[in-house]
């Protein structure tokens, strides 16, 4: 459990903060399987997150992140992406995510 030097509070200390960058990628590419014109059925996917944590105290913790993602016939890579999203077998869907939570440790 993180433990501040200074627990937050109004007038007084900020906490701690921890700022924090990662990046994934998914390939999913089936050479062994290949569509009739002979090409492999390639899918793939990528994200970059930056996000800041933030300790109010030993028992608080709030969170923001911002993920950035790229996905290649994506229904597979990130299904909640409708398939009529995607323009043919090389379709590319991009998007933009930004999620907080807080979160009470006990």
């Amino acid at each position: 459990r993180t433990k501040p030097f200074n627990d937050f509070q109004p007038g007084g200390g900020w906490g701690a903060f921890e700022l924090l960058a990662r990046y994934d990628q998914l390939d999913l590419t089936d050479r062994d399987f290949q569509t009739i014109a002979g090409s492999a059925v390639k899918r793939k996917g990528e994200t970059y997150t930056l996000g800041l944590n933030w300790y109010l105290n030993p028992n608080l913790k709030f969170v923001a992140n911002y993920i950035r993602f790229k996905g290649q016939n994506s229904p597979l890579v990130f299904p909640a992406i409708p398939a009529a999203a995607l323009n043919g077998p090389n379709s590319t869907a991009k998007g933009d995510i930004f999620g907080t939570r807080l979160q009470v440790d006990f």
